[in-house]
């Protein structure tokens, strides 16, 4: 309950002190790691993950959550490790498919980006970041209608996802649908009136009044 309600410093707290009663209760370790992620001392986070993993050798969700916090302090390998082994405990685990498509992809291994993110769809079909991030990988590949439906696919999902729709008003842009793009960017906007790149992108496409 305190950890739901984002009371980490107090979680932490009686966490450890259970600790020293049950030393040997996997969740207590994870459940601590999650807090010291959400605070930000990964390093800490990192070492319940492990100690968590290290009393039960198959806890995805341990895995899951080591591979999140490597992820933060941008050590991808360790993190792609992590992910894959949460898999290996767990394949039906489709938010550790789409962070590892997330590292390939940002790899540029754009294939196997690509069969992460449909592993994750296969396992959760309205996941709208999903749908997202897949479109982003086949439009890599030069798909651009398989990627189109897709970016249209997480904006049916959630209609007020600002990233989905600044992507897919590139890729209008990239397939000549002008009038598109700038519809997609205005939406993004409205979405997240903060949205720098999204501005950046419709002043090249919009011609602009006076009062604009």
């Amino acid at each position: 309950g305190l950890y739901s309600s984002s009371q980490y410093s107090q979680t932490i707290k009686i966490i450890e002190e259970l600790i020293r009663d049950f030393p040997n209760e996997h969740l207590l370790f994870n459940i601590c790691g999650a807090c010291y992620s959400e605070l930000g001392s990964i390093p800490l986070a990192i070492d319940n993950f492990k100690r968590a993993i290290l009393i039960k050798k198959d806890y995805a969700e341990a895995q899951y959550n080591l591979g999140v916090a490597y992820q933060k302090i941008e050590q991808l390998e360790n993190a792609a490790a992590s992910y894959n082994q949460a898999i290996n405990s767990k394949h039906a685990y489709p938010t550790a498919h789409n962070n590892l498509g997330i590292i390939f992809l940002n790899q540029n291994n754009i294939e196997a980006a690509v069969k992460s993110f449909e592993w994750a769809l296969a396992y959760q079909p309205n996941y709208a970041e999903a749908y997202n991030n897949l479109g982003s990988a086949l439009q890599e590949l030069k798909q651009f209608e398989t990627a189109k439906k897709q970016f249209e696919k997480a904006i049916s999902i959630n209609s007020n996802y600002a990233q989905a729709l600044h992507n897919l008003g590139i890729l209008c842009e990239i397939i000549n649908l002008p009038k598109d793009a700038i519809s997609n960017y205005e939406k993004a906007l409205e979405v997240n009136p903060n949205f720098a790149e999204a501005y950046r992108n419709l002043s090249k496409d919009k011609k602009f009044k006076s009062k604009d």
